[in-house]
C-alpha cells in the first residue's frame, strides 16, 4: 500500500503535466492506494514518475501472475514454481526480478512470502471522470472492474458467446501497451493471465496459450494437468522473452506463428503429445537461452548516453524504444536513403514498426537491414542471396561512422558477437579524419586476428603501420607489448 503522503507526491507529480492528462490523476491514486494492477497502473505514471514508484516499492521488473477465481489453487503454485524456474535459468538476472501472484481477494509476493488484500473493483462514482470508463464492466452488486485489474476483467472483457475466450481480444490491451507505453517506462513487469476457459481466435482456431512478446501471456488449464502445466507457462515465456525472433537460426513458420524448430526444445510448434513428453533438465534449447539473455541485457542495461551511438549486430540487442514519438526516425530514414544511393540498393521501411526498420535490397536479393531504437541505438544485420546470415559490406560501417563524426558522437560497441563485425566497425573509425572516438572497442590481439577475414586483418596491419609512424616515441607501446596491439583512439569514460 502507498502512504497518503506518496500518493500526494504523485498527484502533484500529474498536476505539473499538460491539461490532457489531468484526468489521469484520480485513477492513478486508486490504483496506487490499492496497489492493484501494476501494469495498468504504470499507464499514468507518466515518464518520470516511475522514479518515485522505484523508490517506494524497491521494485523495478517482475512477473504479476493473474489467476482466475475459479481456477484450482493447485495450478496458482504451479504458475509460480514454475515463473522462480524459469528466472533460474538467468542467474545474473534472477533477483533483479519480483513474482506477484493475484487470486481472489489476495495478492501474495512469491519471493517474500507476504500478502495483501486487494479489491479489483471501483464504485460508480469513482469512475465518473475517467475518459475510458466504458473498458470498466459492471457488476451485479453494482461496482465495476477495473480495466485489465484482474483475470475476471479479462474473461468478461474477451468472452465469447459460447463461454469460452477470444485470445485475440483479450491479448489486445498487452500489445497495446507495448506499442504505447513501454516508451516512458523505466519499469518493467511481465503478465501471466491463466484461466480454465478454452482459448480460440475469430476463426475458432484452438490455442493453449497465446503471447504478447516484451508484455505477457495467457494461459489455459483446460486439458492440462498441473505436472505438465509448467511447459506450456515456459513455451509463452520463451516468446515474450524473446526467445524466437526472425534474425536467428534454426526457426520455423506455421499457423501458429514463428517456433524453434530444434528437436527437444520447449519452444518447438507444440501439439498436446509435445507437452506430455518426460521431463528433461533442460526444456529450451541453448539457441532459445542466448536468445532470451539477449533481450533481458537490453532490458536490464541503461540506455545509452547521448553523446554515443551504440552499434549491434542484433536487434535482440536493441534497447527498448522510450522516445516520445517517431521524430528521431527522421535521421536513420536520411541515413538510409543515402545509403541505397551509395549503394545501388532499394530501400523499403517497416513504417509500422515502433523502431525505424529499413532494408536495403540488393538486386541478387542479399539485403542489410537498419534497426535503431533511438538516436543513440541502432543494429545491422545483412543476409546474402542465399537467406543466410553475413557482416554487412565495409560500405555501410563507413557511411556509420561518417554519422557519428558528423553528429560529434563517439561509437560505443555494444554486445556484439561477430569479430568481424567489430572489425569493420574499428576500421571505419579509425580510418576517418580524424578518427571516431570509441568505447568499448576491441582489443586487436592475436587472436582477434585470426578470428577475422584476411581483407581486414590486411586493413587493420595498414591502419597499425600508419599509427605507429605518427606516434611520437614517448608515446609508442612498450617493447614488452604484444607485437599485435595496436594503440586505437578512445573516448575517456
Amino acid at each position: 500500500m502507498f502512504s497518503k503522503k506518496i500518493l500526494s507526491k504523485i498527484y502533484n507529480k500529474l498536476k505539473k503535466l499538460p491539461s490532457k492528462n489531468l484526468h489521469f490523476s484520480k485513477l492513478l491514486c486508486i490504483k496506487a492506494s490499492l496497489f492493484c494492477n501494476w501494469t495498468n497502473f504504470a499507464k499514468y505514471y507518466i515518464i518520470d514518475l516511475d522514479i518515485l514508484i522505484k523508490k517506494e516499492t524497491n521494485m523495478k521488473y517482475g512477473i504479476m501472475i493473474d489467476v482466475a477465481k475459479d481456477v484450482d489453487r493447485g495450478y496458482a503454485v504451479c504458475a509460480s514454481n514454475a515463473c522462480k524456474e524459469f528466472l533460474e535459468l538467468f542467474p545474473e538476472y534472477k533477483n533483479k526480478f519480483d513474482i506477484q501472484l493475484r487470486y481472489g481477494d489476495t495478492i501474495y509476493n512469491c519471493k517474500t512470502g507476504e500478502t495483501k488484500s486487494y479489491n479489483p473493483t471501483i464504485s460508480e462514482q469513482q469512475i465518473q471522470n475517467m475518459s475510458d470508463k466504458d473498458m470498466y464492466i459492471k457488476q451485479s452488486d453494482g461496482r465495476y472492474l477495473i480495466p485489465e485489474g484482474s483475470m475476471e476483467w479479462y474473461e468478461q472483457f474477451g468472452r465469447r458467446t459460447d463461454g469460452q475466450l477470444n485470445y485475440n481480444k483479450i491479448n489486445k490491451p498487452r500489445v497495446d501497451w507495448v506499442n504505447r507505453y513501454t516508451n516512458y517506462m523505466d519499469t518493467r513487469y511481465f503478465h501471466l493471465g491463466i484461466t480454465n476457459k478454452k482459448l480460440y481466435n475469430e476463426d475458432g482456431l484452438f490455442g493453449y496459450g497465446i503471447s504478447c512478446p516484451q508484455a505477457g501471456a495467457f494461459v489455459s488449464t483446460s486439458g492440462f494437468d498441473k505436472e505438465h502445466f509448467k511447459r506450456l507457462i515456459w513455451h509463452e515465456f520463451g516468446h515474450v522473452f524473446g526467445a524466437i525472433h526472425n534474425e536467428r537460426e534454426g526457426i520455423t513458420n506455421t499457423q501458429y506463428g514463428e517456433h524453434c524448430a530444434h528437436e527437444g526444445c520447449v519452444m518447438r510448434d507444440l501439439v498436446y503429445a509435445d507437452l506430455m513428453e518426460a521431463d528433461k533438465p533442460n526444456l529450451f534449447c541453448d539457441d532459445c537461452i542466448e536468445s532470451m539473455k539477449q533481450y533481458l541485457r537490453t532490458v536490464i542495461k541503461p540506455r545509452n548516453n547521448e553523446n554515443s551511438l551504440e552499434v549491434e549486430d542484433n536487434i535482440q540487442e536493441l534497447p527498448d524504444n522510450r522516445e516520445k514519438d517517431d521524430s528521431f526516425k527522421l535521421q536513420w530514414r536520411e541515413f538510409a536513403k543515402d545509403l541505397a544511393d551509395r549503394t545501388n540498393t532499394t530501400l523499403s521501411e517497416d513504417e509500422k514498426d515502433i523502431n525505424f526498420n529499413a532494408k536495403l535490397t540488393s538486386q541478387d536479393g542479399s539485403y542489410t537491414r537498419i534497426t535503431a531504437s533511438s538516436t543513440n541505438n541502432v543494429a545491422l544485420m545483412a543476409r546474402d542471396d542465399k537467406g543466410n546470415k553475413k557482416v554487412p559490406d565495409m560500405e555501410i560501417f563507413t557511411a556509420l561512422a561518417e554519422k557519428a563524426q558528423q553528429n560529434d558522437q563517439s561509437i560505443n560497441f555494444g554486445n556484439i558477437t561477430s569479430p568481424e563485425f567489430k572489425a569493420r566497425l574499428l576500421i571505419a573509425c579509425i580510418t576517418k579524419e580524424p578518427p571516431v572516438k570509441m568505447q568499448n572497442a576491441p582489443e586487436v590481439s592475436a587472436k582477434f586476428l585470426e578470428q577475422i577475414s584476411t581483407q581486414s586483418k590486411n586493413s587493420l596491419r595498414i591502419v597499425k603501420a600508419k599509427l605507429a609512424k605518427e606516434t611520437p616515441k614517448e608515446n609508442k607501446p612498450s617493447p614488452t607489448s604484444p607485437s599485435s596491439r595496436i594503440t586505437l583512439p578512445k573516448e575517456r569514460n
